[in-house]
């Protein structure tokens, strides 16, 4: 069976990991600039990847006790180092930033959705436990599962969104956005957008600073990205 070598340590692996690398203080990107002519994976594994069934013909392989982590956790050391690294693959950090992808490249991406649509997909009609729902809120958070405190919905939106506080908010902003949206200028279904995000800054909730009109569309736009636009929202309106 054909291996691929480590550049660094000589070690060999049908593929070379994430997790490898970060036992060298690398990035997978780090890595393949300080060598590009390494091969990061294996024939005979690419071979086998390439085919379309094999996720769903081993991915028991992968589970429960049979996934070599299986029961472990992460150092803190380790998770810093992960961390770090996924932040360097965000916005313009990432290395496909402002690359079109091409119509084969589109093809396939709806060819292999098509396979999770509607029936076919296994987690139809199911739901998440009280107990997934907590782990996946707390890991957006970025806190542990006994810090948790409650879901923000739960906690801020419907009586936030509905306080005569917001809303004077919301009304002044509007006002001073003349009833636009600030980006694309359409003055239809308009929200107003927290520039610094009301879970982070509760203090800076009701700071006409930190509110910005949106249209709906530029809204969801924004949404999960709020960091990346904060700079340029600050500038818009001052």
């Amino acid at each position: 069976m054909d291996k691929v070598k480590c550049e660094i340590c000589g070690k060999e692996f049908r593929q070379i990991t994430t997790r490898h690398l970060l036992t060298h203080n690398l990035s997978i990107e780090e890595y393949k600039v300080l060598y590009p002519n390494s091969k990061m994976i294996s024939d005979s594994l690419r071979q086998e990847l390439s085919d379309k069934n094999f996720m769903k013909n081993n991915g028991h392989k992968f589970r429960g006790e049979n996934n070599h982590f299986f029961g472990k956790k992460h150092s803190e050391e380790s998770r810093k180092k992960i961390k770090d690294n996924h932040s360097k693959l965000k916005g313009k950090d990432h290395p496909l930033y402002g690359i079109p992808k091409t119509e084969e490249h589109k093809r396939n991406m709806s060819l292999n959705h098509a396979d999770m649509n509607g029936d076919k997909n296994p987690f139809k009609g199911k739901h998440h436990t009280i107990e997934s729902k907590i782990k996946k809120s707390c890991s957006h958070r970025g806190i542990s599962v006994e810090e948790f405190d409650g879901f923000y919905h739960e906690k801020y939106s419907d009586s936030i969104n509905q306080s005569p506080e917001y809303k004077e908010w919301r009304t002044k902003i509007f006002e001073r956005d003349n009833y636009r949206c600030r980006w694309c200028g359409s003055g239809g279904y308009l929200e107003a957008h927290h520039i610094k995000p009301k879970s982070k800054y509760p203090e800076l909730m009701y700071d006409h600073e930190n509110g910005i009109t949106l249209c709906r569309d530029c809204h969801r736009s924004v949404y999960k990205h709020e960091e990346e636009w904060e700079d340029i929202f600050i500038i818009m309106i001052n």
